[in-house]
């Protein structure tokens, strides 16, 4: 679990969600009022990001820790020169791991509901998005107990709802409330995931889990082994001659008895694996019509 910001707009989680219409949603959560700030894109690009990033971080200042998966554009030279030059510290969440960056990820599902309910009742999709943001900013959350807005800005924010008493949010009452809830996901998610302890030790010889669509006819995982190097918590990092990956331990599997240990300490060949084709259906004898006498 990870720990509570000290103060609001310390830390910020961000992700994109793709939308059917080709645009982007760059999606900002503060981590300790989750007060959320939304971009529409139509690229993904660093030189496209980085303008939206900084009209952000000039409305609300800049944040100590900028938290992001290891996806474009987070991953370029040219994020990281501005990471450098505004001074924050870039944290790269577990690639391919919702969970690593949850908080995000569960809002995220909310907006695209937002936005495909908006189309389906043949709506305007960025004003319903709007009026959902408003809405959102200003209703209690279920961690903290106070909404986001009065969280970030020590004062409600006038909308079109009904306007429940105000109450002041307390930094004691919300880092309680949000250890509690934070545990109790931790138990749900491990009760209903069956978690256990890994095997998976430094120098251990592992498979990976491919990533994306598998076909009928190719393992789940890559038959190339990797050494693990690093292991941090449930992040596991594994390497094999120049090529090194990233994933949660659920995406790795012990080789287990003799294995060519050569072959994991080779140059990676990026190089894809060879798929193997469906085999083609049994073809059905045909026999020559008979003849009329």
């Amino acid at each position: 679990m990870s720990a509570l910001p000290t103060h609001p707009w310390k830390e910020v989680s961000i992700d994109f969600s793709d939308l059917p219409t080709g645009e982007h949603l760059l999606v900002n959560i503060e981590d300790y009022s989750r007060f959320p700030v939304v971009e529409i894109l139509t690229s993904t690009s660093s030189q496209a990001v980085i303008p939206h990033l900084d009209r952000i971080f000039a409305l609300f200042g800049i944040p100590e820790v900028v938290r992001t998966d290891n996806g474009p554009p987070f991953n370029s030279e040219y994020f990281m020169k501005f990471a450098k030059h505004l001074g924050f510290r870039h944290r790269r969440v577990t690639p391919r791991w919702q969970r690593a960056n949850g908080e995000v990820e569960r809002f995220m599902r909310v907006l695209k509901k937002v936005v495909r309910t908006a189309t389906a009742e043949r709506k305007s999709w960025k004003q319903e998005l709007f009026t959902f943001l408003r809405n959102y900013r200003a209703t209690p959350h279920r961690t903290s107990g106070a909404s986001p807005a009065t969280v970030m800005f020590q004062r409600p924010i006038l909308t079109r709802l009904p306007e429940p008493q105000s109450q002041a949010a307390h930094d004691s009452e919300i880092r309680n409330r949000d250890k509690s809830m934070k545990q109790k996901q931790k138990v749900n998610a491990e009760k209903h995931r069956r978690i256990r302890e890994s095997e998976i030790r430094v120098g251990n010889h592992v498979l990976v889990k491919r990533d994306g669509h598998i076909g009928k006819y190719t393992t789940p995982f890559d038959t190339r082994p990797l050494k693990v190097i690093a292991i941090k918590g449930s992040q596991i990092v594994a390497s094999r001659g120049s090529y090194r990956i990233t994933r949660n331990s659920s995406h790795f599997k012990v080789l287990k008895g003799q294995h060519d240990i050569h072959a994991a300490t080779e140059d990676y060949d990026d190089t894809p694996l060879p798929q193997i084709a469906n085999p083609p259906r049994n073809e059905r004898i045909q026999t020559p019509p008979m003849e009329s006498t």
